[in-house]
């Protein structure tokens, strides 16, 4: 029917339409961090994603599945070029990551905070510094998941420092209820908030729409009051006042001299700092082992078979 050139031709603008299609195809990452399948943390995941607007490709991660050890402290990641030392699952979580375009985090309470998992993930976080580029900076929703109304703790503010280690643009985040497996989905009162999200995450960051007092710095809404009118930004970990003028709260939060993950710049000299402490680790190691000593003697400790 058609002759060779032909064929090839229409070979070849097939293969661009379809490149073409894989292009604009965002990747979605979901990082659930509850070891119940579906669960109402794998549930409201899902239903974010689908309500993303944008033609996508789902990709799900279940951080129960994967072997991830405790960091070691040995900070051998910040030197070797090549990340963390450890055998176990992390770089499976961290290619999964670095392919993603985007994140939809899910964390279910457990004792007023969040999955082990995720925290365990996040501990190990050090290594990313010679991935940064593959990771840092994307946008990200987050999800919150309390069995009892009100009884969240800190589990939402530990899902957005999650996102704040690796400078997630953070669109949107949202805690919600439901104790049995599904009961977010008994009726349809989430929907319109996972509609919500999902057009977030590529789209406007969006606020909660309160005007509850915030940090001017990060943006959390989660303080220590250290007493007086002094307060504590539990995110960023400046200090500041709070006062009340017009029956409304405000609030003057001002930077220290160290910052962490507030933006890449921040993130680097955390870098340095630290690869400066383990460098004076080493000069002091007279000093540390005449620290120790103090408290070297023949304690008592309980090993995992003395029961």
């Amino acid at each position: 029917m058609f002759d060779g050139k032909i064929k090839i031709e229409l070979f070849e603008i097939l293969s661009y339409f379809v490149r073409q299609k894989i292009a604009v195809m965002k990747k979605v990452l979901a990082i659930i961090a509850s070891p119940r399948v579906l669960g109402n943390s794998e549930l409201a995941a899902k239903a974010v994603a689908a309500n993303v607007p944008e033609k996508i490709e789902l990709k799900l991660l279940r951080l129960s599945d994967f072997k991830i050890d405790n960091c070691a402290a040995c900070y051998k990641c910040l030197t070797n070029g090549k990340g963390c030392v450890l055998k176990d699952d992390l770089n499976v979580v961290i290619d999964a990551m670095a392919e993603a375009d985007a994140f939809v985090l899910s964390t279910p309470v457990y004792f007023l905070g969040p999955n082990a998992s995720l925290k365990a993930l996040q501990d190990r976080f050090l290594s990313l510094y010679v991935r940064s580029k593959e990771i840092w900076g994307k946008p990200a929703v987050a999800v919150c998941v309390s069995g009892i109304y009100r009884k969240e703790g800190y589990a939402a503010l530990a899902a957005k420092i999650f996102l704040d280690s690796i400078l997630a643009d953070i669109k949107a985040a949202a805690t919600i209820y439901g104790s049995l497996p599904g009961e977010i989905f008994f009726d349809d009162k989430y929907f319109p908030l996972f509609k919500k999200l999902g057009e977030a995450l590529f789209g406007e960051k969006i606020s909660d729409g309160s005007d509850k007092p915030k940090c001017p710095i990060c943006g959390s809404d989660s303080f220590k009051f250290l007493g007086g009118k002094s307060v504590r930004c539990l995110n960023c970990g400046n200090d500041g006042e709070i006062d009340f003028k017009n029956g409304k709260i405000r609030l003057a939060i001002e930077k220290d001299d160290k910052q962490l993950f507030l933006n890449e710049k921040n993130a680097m000299e955390h870098f340095e700092w630290l690869v400066a402490e383990k460098r004076r680790f080493a000069k002091t190691i007279p000093s540390i082992r005449k620290a120790r000593e103090l408290y070297r003697g023949d304690y008592k400790w309980i090993k995992p078979n003395d029961f």
